[in-house]
């Protein structure tokens, strides 16, 4: 009768089960509670950034407290925006802000990649290409450009010296071809003439044939001598160069070489002479003519005094007459 009463009290009753079961209840959120209070605190989310301009999606906006600190580093490598875009690849967590990330990091390599191609200069990662380096490289390629143009240049003088010099040949080949004809005309008045006198021909001609003779005799003569000095300005004259005072090297340049390479002058007395007074010499061998030089001391262009000077828009420069062999 009781324990009906107790089913049926109404609100004013109390079920003993129920009544065990609401205090097991009150047991455990006691206990819950006191195992949330000693967790430690958790961090809050940083939300991901979504507007920023140059932030992928998923990139926290600021780092934790936590990461700052404790690491025994005083100096934090700064994080770069590749860095943050893996960053927010590992903390995204929809396939969407994935793919976006995975285009955003493929766009940054390939501007990276584009940023060193269009520069000689240019830093991937640790790898940096050494400016020395590639000034030196710029500086070695315009000395090879100037030896280059020298090298043109006296190729183009020796060909014009070469075409002069075939020209010559020519005109001396068209000399010896009067010359032959010339002395075979002498050859046929002379038979003449000895005919005239054998067979006791009459004075007055024979007189004649022998002025006639005389008359071929004196121009091939005056041929011979032509054809004699055409060879002698073709033959080259050996031509001593010398330049006195104080300098290391000495180099004589000049229009005998179109001013391409020139000539190293020597001292002969490099090892023990005076530094302040020295002499230096060498030898040209040049085809008689007039040649303009000019001698290089120390890389700087001097005149050789008591030599002819000549001068001209580009400067004043030495006279050398060559004069052929007698």
């Amino acid at each position: 009768m009781l324990h009906r009463k107790a089913l049926q009290g109404g609100s004013g009753g109390l079920h003993p089960q129920r009544t065990q079961i609401v205090g097991l209840h009150s047991h455990q959120a006691q206990n819950r509670l006191t195992i949330n209070l000693a967790l430690p605190e958790k961090q809050p989310v940083v939300p991901p950034s979504m507007g920023r301009p140059g932030v992928p999606p998923g990139t926290p906006t600021s780092l934790p407290a936590s990461s700052m600190q404790g690491t025994g580093n005083p100096q934090t490598p700064t994080p770069t925006p590749k860095a943050d875009a893996i960053e927010g690849l590992k903390r995204a967590t929809s396939v969407q802000e994935k793919l976006h990330l995975l285009q955003k990091l493929q766009q940054q390599s390939t501007s990276e990649e584009t940023s060193a191609m269009s520069s000689p200069l240019s830093h991937q990662g640790t790898r940096m290409v050494d400016a020395r380096a590639y000034t030196a490289s710029i500086d070695g390629l315009r000395r090879a450009n100037v030896e280059l143009n020298l090298a043109n240049q006296y190729i183009r003088h020796l060909e014009q010296q070469l075409q002069k010099r075939g020209d010559d040949l020519a005109t001396l080949s068209q000399v010896f071809k009067k010359t032959s004809l010339e002395y075979a005309e002498v050859g046929r008045v002379v038979d003449v003439a000895l005919a005239a006198v054998k067979y006791g021909a009459p004075g007055a001609d024979a007189k004649g044939y022998l002025a006639k003779v005389q008359g071929r005799l004196a121009v091939l003569e005056k041929a011979m001598k032509e054809q004699r000095e055409a060879m002698q300005k073709l033959v080259p004259v050996k031509v001593p160069i010398k330049w006195d005072g104080g300098a290391n090297s000495v180099r004589v340049m000049g229009s005998f070489d179109f001013w391409t390479r020139g000539v190293d002058m020597s001292s002969p007395d490099a090892d023990g002479g005076d530094s302040m007074q020295r002499s230096f010499e060498t030898t040209l061998s040049l085809v008689p003519g007039t040649y303009l030089i000019k001698f290089l001391v120390d890389n700087q262009w001097r005149c050789a005094p008591g030599w002819p000077i000549e001068s001209s828009s580009d400067g004043d420069n030495n006279v050398l007459h060559v004069d052929p062999l007698p």
